[in-house]
């Protein structure tokens, strides 16, 4: 079991680097879907598009370099499992979900008045970049509380 349980720790590590790139990502690609959301149509919105790109393919290849550069863990494997059952864990992912919900209750109001009164966006266009709005806002947060609380069990 002790063998197990270091194992578990390579793993841990190498899921918090994994969620570290994950939530650089997630925020790269809310921030490129927000600005499309707020360009308005035209000339600019096409070069908005094209330059939306270079961090987009950066982002990829980030992922991707970590993805095969790193050690590869079977998802049926042991230090998964002890890694998956570990309680701190858990307690810390169930904590970050309910801050994440919290900030998201509490920032939809001031979304809703910007995107629908200070910003003239048609409809759609407003639906959506407050949908874009909430999905990278509830992402960031809930990552990045699981990232700040899972600190203290290193």
């Amino acid at each position: 079991m002790v063998e197990s349980t270091e194992h578990a720790e390579v793993f841990l590590r190498f899921d918090r680097r994994k969620t570290i790139a994950l939530l650089l990502i997630v925020a790269i690609l809310g921030t490129i879907g927000l600005a499309l959301m707020l360009t308005p149509v035209g000339q600019t919105w096409r070069w908005v598009a094209r330059a939306s790109l270079i961090p987009l393919a950066l982002s990829v290849l980030v992922f991707a370099l970590l993805s095969f550069r790193s050690r590869r863990f079977a998802s049926d494997s042991a230090e998964v499992r002890v890694a998956m059952a570990d309680e701190w864990r858990q307690n810390v992912t169930s904590r970050a979900s309910r801050f994440a919900l919290i900030v998201i209750l509490v920032v939809q109001w001031p979304l809703s008045l910007a995107f629908g009164f200070l910003i003239d966006l048609p409809s759609p266009r407003g639906q959506m970049a407050m949908a874009m709005a909430t999905i990278t806002i509830g992402i960031v947060t809930q990552l990045g509380a699981f990232l700040f609380l899972d600190r203290d069990h290193e």
